[in-house]
Parts: structure tokens; sequence; C-alpha cells
């Protein structure tokens, strides 16, 4: 759905063009066979690079699974492809070749690969609130394997180098590209459009899902962070909420109201989102004025809810594991994902826990450019809270929430995470009780051997 930049693209398949083809066939064999059985190029095109090129996304496939950053859940993989199946009722050719996957990666994106293979990140999944809106995205990605924009767009930096008198010329080149990268955008759209029509779905979902990728903030409601934490807290956090919040709630509206057109995307491989809602406006006018026009009646499917509340659990883990902890605490605080106390609580003190070393480690800039989803003010306000506190404060008030979890509920995540703010902010003797404490309690707990490590070292020190 989107990339960087056209040179990453180009770079990426320059790469694995060098690479010697007996060894890209022999690590590779099995993908390479797999891509080149689903990958038909167009008459005369060139031999080598047509292997290169299977190879590259032979590799790039590879990656994916072995590093296991695909969501491998049977469900998810069935519903997936059950829609895009719906889709292409009228394509059984295509069809075969289709593959849908759920990538565990928090950015708002998917991409589409010439073997027809699609890739839909969590990030981009969550953001759309019915199942229409991932069909129109799976509808998108389809019609660039339908109308093999890869493979066209390949063919158009050739020729584009072999007419260049300059060679060094690669900024010029490089935006002769991009005006057609943008035209398969629209193109894309267009097509999807009419997959979604023919599956029975509504049309005016396409703007919706378009609109997500126009403002990341949707993923999380307008809320007032400052005192929403403060409550659970206990802590009087809402004086660091100036009018900023309220000022960026009405600039959101305003947005969301009056989408502005952008001419700031002359240098992106994609259009500024407003204008392919802006063309897809017009085609959905084309579309209301056709007589006896198909009724669109498909609903969210009875999976649809479950497989959401699967996911927000999913893409849980996944900020938790990639240390995306301002996005954790992001997603516990809001009313969008229903998770269970213990689970809301416990995120929030690992998150809190964790930030507050990264204090102490002066690693507050690394941590903040981990954040790879852009929420607006709502990112801001919560980096505001929790980096506005000098280190001993802010290790004071993560220590009192975890006494105050502790108090409430003895488990043993609470627990353990107690111990160790009273390590952060009470220092090694108080701690070292508390964690043999700890193997009193939880003999065979799963953070039994972490404390006993905790406990040699004190001993040791």
């Amino acid at each position: 759905m989107k990339i960087k930049s056209a040179q990453t693209k180009l770079i990426l398949f320059t790469l694995c063009w060098a690479l010697l083809p007996s060894l890209i066939f022999s690590q590779n064999l099995n993908y390479y066979d797999e891509v080149k059985s689903n990958v038909s190029f167009p008459k005369g095109f060139d031999e080598n690079k047509s292997k290169q090129i299977i190879a590259t996304v032979a590799i790039e496939k590879q990656n994916l699974f072995k590093k296991g950053k695909l969501v491998t859940d049977q469900n998810w993989e069935v519903y997936l492809n059950a829609i895009a199946a719906k889709l292409l009722q009228n394509e059984p050719t295509l069809i075969r070749k289709i593959k849908v996957w759920c990538v565990k990666d928090l950015t708002a994106n998917a991409l589409s690969y010439i073997d027809g293979s699609i890739f839909i990140n969590q990030g981009l999944i969550i953001h759309l609130k019915t199942e229409s809106e991932i069909a129109f995205i799976i509808a998108h990605e389809i019609a660039h394997v339908m109308k093999q924009h890869a493979l066209k767009e390949i063919e158009l930096q050739n020729k584009i180098l072999a007419a260049e008198i300059n060679a060094d010329n690669y900024i010029g080149r490089n935006y002769r590209n991009l005006v057609h990268s943008k035209e398969n955008e629209y193109e894309a759209d267009g097509v999807a459009l009419k997959l979604i029509i023919q599956a029975g779905y509504q049309p005016n979902i396409a703007i919706q899902a378009l609109s997500v990728l126009h403002s990341d903030s949707s993923l999380y409601p307008r809320l007032n962070i400052a005192q929403t934490l403060g409550q659970l807290l206990n802590n009087p956090l809402t004086q660091l909420d100036s009018t900023e919040w309220i000022k960026s709630k009405k600039r959101d509206e305003k947005v969301l109201l009056n989408i502005q057109v952008s001419s700031e995307d002359q240098f992106e491989t994609h259009p500024d989102i407003s204008k392919r809602i802006i063309s897809l406006r017009e085609q959905l006018e084309i579309y209301d004025k056709v007589e006896n026009s198909q009724l669109y009646q498909i609903k969210d499917s009875v999976q649809f809810r479950s497989i959401q509340r699967q996911l927000s659990q999913s893409v849980l883990t996944t900020a938790m594991e990639d240390f995306e902890y301002q996005t954790a605490i992001m997603l516990v605080l809001t009313n969008t994902f229903q998770f269970e106390q213990d689970v809301r609580n416990i995120t929030l003190l690992k998150s809190l826990y964790f930030i507050a070393q990264s204090k102490e480690n002066k690693y507050d800039e690394e941590l903040l450019n981990k954040c790879t989803i852009t929420v607006d003010s709502n990112l801001i306000d919560i980096n505001k809270i929790v980096y506005s506190y000098n280190t001993d404060k802010f290790k004071k008030l993560v220590y009192g929430y975890a006494k105050k979890l502790v108090d409430q509920k003895q488990n043993e995540d609470n627990y353990f995470y107690y111990a160790l703010c009273n390590e952060a902010y009470l220092g090694k003797q108080t701690s070292q009780i508390i964690f043999q404490n700890l193997l009193n309690k939880y003999p065979n707990g799963k953070y039994a051997i972490v404390a006993k490590q905790k406990l040699s070292q004190n001993e040791n020190k």
C-alpha cells in the first residue's frame, strides 16, 4: 500500500541482481520455485532479470517466514483469504495464486508481491472498523498483482535508463518513474472499487479505508491522556495536560471535516491520500448513476468481531516485544479495545517500569525513535507526561503504582514488577527481601529464575 520511496524498491532489486544465480537457487530453491510458478512475465522480458526478480521476491518471503514476522493463527489466515476469494469469484485463475498474510508490524501499511502474496500489517488492520474496509485494502493489493504494476515499473525504469543521455541524472529519472507509480495507485484504487462492488461490499467504504491512512490518529480516539493516566496512578498528572490537548482535538476534527489537498507528494511513490479520496468520490458518483445498480448487502461476517479481539491482543504483544511502550500504554488506556483489567494493569506496570529504566540509562531518545506509529498529539501527550518527571520522581510514581496493584491483587506479574520497582526506587536491600518473598510465594513461578539471579547479584554486591 505504501513504500517509502522508489529508490528503496530500486535498491532492493539491484542488490539481489548482484547475487550469483547458483547461490540463490541453492539456498532458496523452494521459495524460488513457488514464486516462479505464480509469475507470468510480459513477452520479451529479459530472462536474466526475470530470474533475479523471482529470487528477490523469494528471499523477501523467506525472511518474513524465518524471522517469525507472520501471524500464524489459522483463524486469521482463513478469514483474510476468504475475503480475497469473495473479491475474486469471477477470476478463477487469479484466485489460485493470491495468498493473504497478516504481518507482525505496527505500521499502517500493506504490500503485494508479483507472485500474488499479499502482506497486511497488524497496524493497518487494527485501524479498520469494518470487514468491508479490510476487503478494499486487500482488493487494492490484488489490483497491483492483476495489473502487474511492479513489473511495469521495472520495465519503465529500464527504458528511462536506456534513453537517458546524462547517466548521472538520477533525480530526473526517479521523478519520471514516480509519476508512473502514482498512476498505478489511482488505477489500483479504481480496480479495487470494481472488485468490492462485484463482491457485494458497500463501495463507500473505500473512502473510509483511505481516510484511515490519511490520519493514523483514528487508532486512538481523542482522550485526555493525562487525566486518565493520572487517575490510574493516583497522581495529579492533569496539571501537565495543557490546552494543547484541546487544540489538538479541534485540529483533528477540522481535518476530518475538511480534508485539504496537499501538493507535497511530487517526490513520493504514492499520491497524497486526499487526492486519491477525491478520485474515488468522482468514480462513486458514476456508479451511483448506473440504473438498476446492485444492492450492497454484505455485512461484517460472524468472525469479524472475534477476529478483531484476537488482533488487539496480538498487537499488544507485538508492542511489548518491540519495546513500543508508549504504544502499549495507548492501547490499554483507550476504550477501543476491550482488555481484561489484569492485562491492562500489568501492561501499564511493565511499560512504565521500562520507561523509568530508560530514563535512568539515558535512553529517552532511542526509545522515542522506536515508536513507529505516528498518532499526532496522542503520543506527544503521553511522552510529555512520562518525560516531564525527573528520574527519581518518575521511579517513585511507578513504585507507588506497583504497590497499589500488589495491595489490590497479589498475582505473580504484579508482585515481580513491584520487586523490580523497589530495587529501582528503594534500593537493592529492600528489594532483596521482596524477591525472597517472591520465591517463597511462587517457588515454581515463571519469574523464579530471574528472582534467584537478582538475589545472587545483590548478595555478591
